[in-house]
């Protein structure tokens, strides 16, 4: 059973993975900042929308890292904001704003938390228009970033 959920988890991963991968941070920095957004809003939401059972599942083991599939979960987590604040660490390329290690960590936190929490809204039934989610979550970023 540890076993099948580690790898569901994993396909979970590697789904996100994908979805970071995909994110034009160039377009966000340098173009239309907000469709660009939007774009990477959208494909986030969507790896959570269509796999509502296994995301909450990965949500609730890594709030309880004691158990095996938990510690995996978290180190998932781990794995996916470090991938985040890289991709940030980009943002200076385009921008020319320096940020440093400190505010890159509280950046990619409180955009994988306002993700999840309205993500998780959103499954739950309290938002019915997945755009109005994205464009929230676009002003909130544009804000964080500026």
């Amino acid at each position: 059973l540890r076993a099948l959920g580690e790898a569901r988890i994993n396909d979970l991963r590697s789904e996100l993975k994908t979805t970071l991968a995909r994110i034009d941070l160039e377009k966000i920095a340098t173009g239309d900042r907000d469709e660009a957004l939007r774009d990477a809003f959208r494909l986030s939401l969507r790896t959570i929308v269509e796999q509502p059972v296994l995301y909450r599942v990965y949500v609730r083991e890594r709030m309880h890292g004691d158990s095996p599939l938990g510690q995996h979960c978290s180190r998932l987590a781990a794995e996916l904001r470090d991938d985040l604040i890289e991709s940030l660490q980009g943002w200076s390329k385009w921008t020319g704003r320096n940020h440093d290690v400190g505010e890159l960590e509280l950046l990619a936190d409180g955009i994988t938390g306002l993700t999840e929490t309205l993500g998780l809204a959103y499954l739950d039934g309290r938002y019915a228009d997945v755009e109005q989610v994205v464009d929230v979550l676009v002003r909130f970023t544009r804000g964080a970033l500026a």
